[in-house]
């Protein structure tokens, strides 16, 4: 199965405006890294290095990804941004209720160090979504 491995976005003059490079996968076809890179007005160049995975914590809180698989659902993703002399580090995960599929229980964000976002997801006997809480 064919996997992107780069993209380019170009100006109309022909200049790049916006690549992804270093796209990494698993041998199951799960994206475990890649970086993208931006192309600013002032003609400098943010880049965005992250990683993704896909198996739960091995201790809830842990941030140690090598729990049980989660059947492809991404479960945590880390950035790092490089924005002139700023260098922002995100993180993202995400738990999972089991039905006949995954559905999700909890996001976490973490637009940086000082900053978490929770959204917490409830469901309903049939499983449908019954609320979010933001």
């Amino acid at each position: 199965m064919g996997r992107v491995v780069g993209y380019n976005e170009y100006t109309t003059a022909g200049a790049n405006a916006y690549w992804r490079a270093n796209i990494a996968y698993d041998a199951d076809g799960h994206l475990l890294s890649d970086a993208t890179y931006v192309i600013q007005p002032d003609g400098s160049t943010n880049s965005t290095t992250a990683t993704y995975d896909y198996k739960a914590e091995s201790t809830p809180g842990s941030a140690v990804y090598s729990g049980a698989y989660q059947g492809g659902a991404l479960t945590h993703t880390a950035a790092t941004t490089y924005a002139g002399s700023a260098t922002t580090v995100t993180d993202s995960r995400t738990t999972y209720l089991w039905r006949d599929a995954a559905l999700q229980n909890v996001i976490t964000y973490k637009p940086n160090a000082s900053t978490t976002y929770t959204t917490n997801f409830y469901y309903d006997l049939d499983g449908h979504l019954s609320s979010a809480n933001i």
